[in-house]
């Protein structure tokens, strides 16, 4: 395979970048001039405290409905552990992005390594973050696959819904899901004119302002706009400047979507987004208890404690995404065939003090391109029958590009150290049926093909270096009994397989590959949807082979296969009305993830020798500073606490002058590491979030007044151990504010 030019790849031609920003511009501004127009129509009643999302017309739970199995179908049918979570709950309990969500979602996690956003479902998540290297969890918005970690940070911009798939997805949703999924859903353009504004202020100078239209252009053409703009001085402050913007970000987001439906049977979407975060949060980092290279230089102050930080260097992170895809379904007699065609472009342009002091030991600034095209076709069976089935055909291509990876040092000027190609290709074809061969007894059975082809290029202080090939096959088969108690209530057991595409990880400048990681997962679970009441409950064992695991050293990784692991465990969820005006949602999950097998695991020793060059330095090491092996046999997976759970109570009651909605969440988790070793953990925590709103008789204004982790909990989100240092952040303080909502 010749070398793909990095001109090409890592910097768009002008061609589209005008036509994608001209896109953006010209989509919104003709819903605006439009909703303008159809103003004077009859508009819908705007949702006010029992949100019509929520109730049904009975005041029961309303039915959900999900498209885990590529097709629509009820929640309760549905023989797949998922955590579903609406619009209006999101709202209920104060998530504003996606890596909340494991707030409202036990056994779900969001962790960070650097700026790079990785989720964990019930134990099975990665470390691995670098050159061509991808999460196990994957993340859908509106059907399309988002390939990079800092745009999986996304704001919940006119979300509808979110499904958390837990268990291996292999089968349906292909590579890299081998913990699960999460599938984002956001509103489609509506005939019926609809515009929401909302302006809020917070803590810590945080104002955002976000917009949502949707309008009619023709009698069968609706376009809508979703737009935000964020700002705020963050909750960092830096110890020897004493500056407490060191944290300031600024991020502004549009997405919009264009509905043609000429038929009824034919429905295309042509969907735009634009997103600019620039946000150092997640590399303002402190020292973990003070271990930091610097602290065997004499009055070198090291930050440790929450929100704080003693970087000589400002640190930054900024990430920018441009993305523009065709979505289009068609009703025939044989099913609804679909087509998902998706380009993205993602830059992400990193700086942060790897000493994470005063002292001018490191500092590292990087690029990261990727360019990612993909297209799936799916055919789906028509709703009916004793026989239901999908079947399609996916392509996937990416290229990974690190260029240049800079470093300063002593005080010198930034040189490049490395810079690094990733391009992957992949291929896939996949069937699944569910036959009903007994009176409410259903056999579902499905399996997946998928092909990949990898290759990396390395260049060490611009020398060509090396370069690589490979390729990896993988058969992801599916097995899954059902028996359907009553039309609302239903139990299954079933077999799934789980695959993460092999890797050639670029910046440990080998040219060995990692193998695939696979996952066989055994699952039982109970679904009941009946009135007032909604319940799933479910049991799990995962034998997990190949981990590939990371450790870093300066400014490179080392990648291996490792480890294999035994997890097991249950979660349960329950959704009840309890009256009219008072809902609960209470999960939890319990997860036990220990490795099998690990005897040469590689934790952290800080040289103390000050007659070593490396004076100082954290050594990455399978012995430790008192001369015993590092085996971490026995003990837990990084990122996959014991025991969480999520309990969330709301209330809302119209009065003749009004209505008065309350709604309290409250998250909760044990003991949580970051490393194989377990040198590094998290104590148990919790995070409550209050909100109160009331609304306007009319429910066209909202006044809102919150609080998110009220009892201003600390707590570790993170930890990077490197050479430098055992770099940490902390997660948000307590923050309050109020917001102004005005619905038309």
């Amino acid at each position: 395979m010749g070398r793909p030019s990095q001109q090409t790849y890592a910097g768009r031609p002008l061609t589209h970048r005008v036509a994608l920003i001209a896109a953006i511009v010209l989509a919104p501004m003709s819903v605006i001039i439009l909703s303008s127009q159809a103003r004077a129509q009859a508009l819908p009643e705007n949702p006010g405290p029992a949100d019509a999302a929520t109730l049904a017309s009975d005041g029961s739970l309303a039915e959900v409905l999900v498209t885990a199995q590529r097709h629509e179908e009820r929640l309760v049918d549905v023989p797949i552990s998922i955590a579903s979570v609406g619009g209006a709950q999101l709202q209920q309990a104060g998530i504003t992005s996606l890596v909340d969500v494991a707030q409202v979602t036990p056994g779900l996690r969001f962790d960070s390594e650097g700026a790079n956003v990785e989720p964990t479902i019930r134990g099975v998540g990665t470390l691995l973050t670098g050159p061509g290297l991808k999460p196990n969890v994957p993340v859908y918005v509106d059907g399309y696959y988002v390939p990079t970690e800092p745009a999986t940070n996304l704001q919940l911009l006119s979300v509808s819904r979110i499904d958390v798939l837990k268990g291996p997805q292999g089968t349906l949703f292909g590579r890299n899901a081998t913990g699960g999924a999460v599938l984002v859903q956001t509103l489609d353009p509506s005939f019926d004119p609809t515009l929401t504004a909302r302006v809020s202020d917070g803590s810590y100078a945080k104002r955002d302002v976000a917009v949502y239209g949707s309008a009619p252009v023709t009698d069968t053409l609706a376009g809508n706009i979703a737009g935000y703009w964020q700002r705020g001085d963050g909750y960092i402050t830096n110890i020897n400047s004493g500056s407490d913007e060191d944290g300031a970000f600024r991020n502004w987001e549009v997405r919009s979507k264009l509905l043609y439906q000429p038929l009824d049977s034919l429905r295309v979407l042509l969907i735009l987004d634009h997103a600019d975060i620039d946000d150092p949060t997640l590399v303002a980092d402190s020292a973990y208890d003070g271990l930091a290279a610097a602290n065997v230089i004499p009055g070198i102050r090291i930050a440790s404690g929450p929100w704080n930080t003693a970087q000589g260097f400002v640190s930054s992170n900024r990430d920018t995404t441009d993305s523009i895809s065709l979505t289009a379904h068609y009703d025939s007699a044989v099913g609804t065939l679909s087509s998902y065609t998706q380009y993205r472009y993602d830059k992400a342009v990193e700086h942060f003090d790897s000493d994470i002091t005063a002292a001018p030991l490191l500092y590292s600034v990087y690029p990261i391109y990727d360019n990612t095209f993909t297209q799936e076709l799916n055919l789906a069976s028509t709703p009916g029958g004793p026989f239901s089935w999908v079947t399609g055909l996916y392509l996937y291509r990416n290229l990974n590009v690190y260029n240049p990876y800079d470093t300063a040092s002593a005080g010198r000027p930034l040189k490049e150290v490395f810079s690094t190609e990733n391009p992957s290709h992949s291929y896939a074809a996949y069937a699944d049926g569910t036959y009903e061969v007994l009176s409410r007894l259903f056999l579902t059975a499905g399996v997946r093909y998928t092909e990949d082809r990898i290759s990396e290029y390395f260049n060490l202080i611009h020398v060509r270096t090396g370069s690589a090939e490979d390729s990896f096959r993988n058969w992801s088969p599916r097995g899954v009994l059902r028996y359907q108690l009553t039309p609302s209530s239903n139990v299954y057991a079933s077999f799934t397989e789980g695959y993460k595409s092999g890797a050639l990880p670029a910046a440990s400048f080998s040219t060995v590959p990692l193998k695939p990681e696979s996952i066989r997962a055994y699952e039982v679970g109970y679904k009941i949807a009946a009135g007032a009441l909604q319940f799933e409950a479910s049991a799990f064992h995962y034998n997990y082979t190949n981990l590939q695991v990371s450790t870093f050293q300066g400014f490179s990784s080392i990648d291996t296969n490792a480890a294999q692991s035994t997890i097991y465990g249950a979660d349960a969820h329950v959704r009840a009305q309890i009256h009219r005006d008072l809902t609960l949602n209470l999960g939890g999950s319990f997860v036990h993830a220990v490795y099998d097998d690990y005897p040469n695991a590689s934790g952290y020793v800080q040289n103390l020798n000050k007659a070593s060059p490396a004076y100082g330095l954290f050594t990455s090491a399978l012995v430790g500073a008192t001369g015993n092996p590092f085996d971490a046999t026995g003990n837990t997976l990084p990122r996959a606490p014991r025991f969480t759970s999520s309990i969330g109570l709301s209330y809302s009651h119209r009065f003749s002058v009004g209505g008065l909605e309350l709604d309290a969440n409250d998250y909760y988790t044990t003991k949580v590491y970051f490393d194989p070793v377990n040198q590094f953990s998290q104590g148990a925590y919790s995070v409550l979030n209050l909100r109160g709103t009331w609304w306007t008789p009319d429910n066209r204004w909202a006044f809102s007044v919150y609080g998110t982790n009220v009892a201003n909990e600390i707590y570790r989100d993170q930890v990077l151990p490197g050479s430098y240092g055992i770099r940490q952040t902390y997660g948000p303080p307590a923050q309050f504010g109020g917001s102004v909502t005005l619905h038309l």
